[in-house]
């Protein structure tokens, strides 16, 4: 059975597609280039995750839910080294992993994880949230408790997870069946309504039909994602696809990062076989719901279920066609215009003069340069939008709330029909494929 492919498009120009068993991010001695957050939403990236993460723009993520390797085989004990490795089923995490051996130097593991702290804390919003799952041992006869990797760091609780069982039978404790998972906040962050209910003491019995080594529970990443109103929900550690399998089952945005191409193919597999729906999926794409045209510059616009985008011109009979070959056609967020109308707006997307409504695309998040596939037609993103004349006058207070989410300016590419309903897609243009290369050695 062949590997699906992964949600990676481009534009038709291109050579051909970057596709089949994994996205890779291939490493670089220079510092990253930060691209827009739609190249990496709802995507399995595989590559070194600090690498990746640098390469994020920062607070766009809500939510991060992740379990670094526990650096298990640098032990002072014998467990994890003769394979004496318990009764848990999955004790082949003795071996370590695919494309890491879990057996670094202590110190120099406990700054590696405390980089990966310091660039998730970048990445998550003024309300976001790090659930950073670890393991305190007993090394050298000491409890080791991680302080050296969380200390500093803003810990607001810490969660048990009782397991059934564990792996480390020495008689010098008591066997431990528990895990940690430290809830690092930042001040804007709240628990979804009634989530405080489920207590610092959770059980979940560990992941057992899993050929990684150390999966989480699904149902245990499912109370985490639920406990909160995340919509981007990222694992830099995805090992299997966990996290990005119960951020989509819950209708939330993932990104999964991963060092292993196996690791990665397996997250892949999981995520297509969700309802049968593969990731390239209409389901499971952006959205095109709603188009609007005018004969008038700078008053609202009536919806239309179909219009024609023309090459550098724009869409055809809209007063913007044809004025400013950089402002051809302007685009709006769904959900931006639904925190409006919930924040008491009076306000509907015929009155924001926008052409294109979008849905499930970040589309605030686009930078200049960005195409987006629209049906079969392709625009590029030129500027953000600023408030005109026919916003102010639905509300004088709106273009100071609109700041920085007044949506986009764009041009046509490649033009066509396009219909509400269309599945709206991110491109990796010419001058941004270079950022994934695909290893057909795999």
């Amino acid at each position: 059975m062949a590997t699906p492919a992964l949600p990676l498009i481009i534009d038709d120009e291109a050579e051909e597609p970057i596709s089949d068993q994994a996205l890779f991010f291939p490493h670089s001695e220079t510092s990253p280039e930060v691209y827009p957050l739609g190249f990496f939403l709802d995507r399995i990236i595989c590559g070194d995750t600090l690498e990746v993460m640098r390469s994020m723009p920062g607070e766009s993520i809500d939510l991060i839910v992740t379990s670094p390797p526990y650096n298990l085989r640098n032990s002072t004990g014998n467990g994890m080294k003769d394979g004496r490795g318990g009764k848990w089923a999955n004790a082949s995490l003795i071996e370590g992993y695919a494309s890491h051996s879990d057996c670094m130097d202590h110190d120099e593991y406990a700054q590696w994880q405390r980089e990966c702290l310091t660039e998730m804390l970048r990445l998550i919003k003024s309300d976001g949230a790090i659930f950073y799952n670890h393991k305190w041992r007993v090394q050298a006869g000491r409890l080791q408790d991680r302080q050296d990797i969380v200390g500093g760091f803003p810990i607001r609780q810490i969660i048990i997870w009782k397991r059934k069982g564990g792996i480390n039978f020495n008689r010098g404790y008591f066997l431990p069946t528990y895990e940690v998972v430290y809830l690092i906040a930042k001040p804007g962050f709240r628990l979804a309504p009634k989530a405080s209910r489920h207590g610092d003491i959770w059980e979940f019995t560990q992941e057992m039909n899993n050929p990684h080594p150390a999966p989480f529970p699904l149902d245990l990443i499912d109370r985490i994602v639920s406990s909160t109103i995340a919509r981007i929900v990222l694992d830099p550690f995805a090992g299997s696809g966990t996290t990005a399998v119960a951020a989509r089952t819950l209708g939330r945005h993932f990104i999964g990062i991963d060092i292993s191409p196996e690791y990665c193919e397996m997250a892949v597999n999981r995520l297509n076989d969700l309802e049968g729906n593969s990731l390239m999926s209409p389901q499971n794409a952006g959205k095109l719901v709603g188009i609007y045209t005018g004969t008038r510059k700078g008053e609202g616009k009536a919806s239309v279920e179909s219009a024609e985008l023309i090459v550098d011109h724009g869409l055809r009979g809209d007063s913007h066609a044809g004025r400013d070959p950089n402002r051809q056609v302007s685009l709006f967020a769904a959900e931006t215009l639904r925190e409006l109308q919930r924040e008491g707006f009076q306000v509907s997307a015929e009155q924001l003069s926008a052409n294109l409504l979008t849905e499930n695309i970040e589309l605030d998040s686009l930078k200049s340069g960005t195409r987006l596939r629209i049906g079969g037609s392709i625009i590029e993103i030129v500027e953000a939008r600023k408030p005109c004349r026919a916003i102010t006058r639905i509300d004088n207070r709106l273009p100071k709330r609109l700041y920085g989410q007044c949506g986009l300016m764009a041009r046509i590419v490649k033009g066509g029909a396009v219909r509400a309903g269309d599945c709206v897609t991110v491109l990796v243009d010419e001058r941004q494929k270079n950022l994934f290369e695909y290893n057909r050695a795999v």
